[in-house]
């Protein structure tokens, strides 16, 4: 099968780590392992599409010395109050906070939070892990 070649600028952390898992995950070069990587990202946003009810765990990473960040995420947990049903806070460090949301609602809605989240200045990661589909 063809391929298309591409490039892409990554910081050097990042990078090692990707050689990390390429060595690790048996790749034998880093475009094994992207591949694979890409298309686990792509399986993982599958739910999104689904038009069902989902329970998932959310998570966020941010930096609290950012007041911003702090105070947008604490709107949002509002704004989604009906989708939350649990939160837990726990300090990483001085300044890096980690929260966890159990949320449950439709798919689109949970997927829109996480991406208002995720475009939050001061939030280094935010991601969604899908626990099951609801029945309908």
């Amino acid at each position: 099968m063809p391929v298309a070649r591409v490039g892409i600028s990554i910081e050097p952390e990042l990078l090692e780590e990707l050689d990390r898992i390429t060595k690790d995950g048996g790749y034998s070069n880093r475009s094994q392992a992207l591949r694979d990587l890409i298309r686990s990202a792509l399986s993982d946003r599958a739910w999104q599409s689904s038009s069902g009810s989902v329970l998932a765990a959310v998570t966020i990473f941010y930096d609290s010395a950012s007041s911003f960040a702090t105070r947008r995420i604490l709107e949002m947990q509002h704004d989604f109050y009906k989708d939350i049903r649990s939160s837990t806070h726990f300090h990483i460090s001085e300044t890096r906070c980690l929260e966890v949301l159990v949320v449950s609602g439709k798919a689109a809605r949970i997927d829109s939070l996480v991406k208002a989240l995720k475009s939050v200045k001061g939030v280094l990661h935010a991601d969604v892990i899908l626990i099951s589909r609801m029945p309908r």
